[in-house]
């Protein structure tokens, strides 16, 4: 995917050597939360063609938006995807207030009453949302 010529670049950050995760990735085994940690951002992942499903599993919905991806799109992901694994590291009150998910669509991946209240979702709302009693499993 890359040439030779591609693989590392070094710049000088405070006297510091940067380098690609592609570099990175021949060198050593590491993890892509690692390289978040490290600095690299979603525009370093997107260079080396990581997509939308991909990136949702790194970085948080606010990264994400600020990188230009709209909360309509992170909404429309396909739900046969592995991505929607990933919806669970966010929180219900997110997904429903910057997303726009209906408390419907969360239980339809598997949100339950119990992750809507540790998710910030009051008893009321619940109350006044309507809700699956037993909710439909996505294949």
């Amino acid at each position: 995917m890359f040439g030779a010529f591609d693989l590392k670049y070094i710049k000088n950050n405070e006297g510091k050597q940067i380098y690609t995760i592609s570099y990175l990735r021949q060198k050593g085994d590491y993890e892509d939360k690692e390289l978040v940690k490290e600095g690299f951002n979603v525009e370093d992942f997107k260079e080396i063609g990581y997509q939308l499903p991909q990136l949702i599993e790194i970085f948080s919905l606010k990264k994400l938006n600020k990188s230009g991806y709209s909360l309509e799109e992170i909404k429309n992901l396909d739900p046969q995807t592995e991505s929607f694994f990933y919806l669970k590291q966010f929180s219900a009150r997110d997904l429903k207030d910057k997303v726009g998910f209906t408390l419907q669509e969360m239980q339809l991946y598997n949100y339950n009453l119990k992750d809507f209240a540790k998710g910030g979702i009051s008893i009321q709302e619940i109350k006044e949302t309507p809700i699956y009693i037993n909710p439909p499993k996505l294949k």
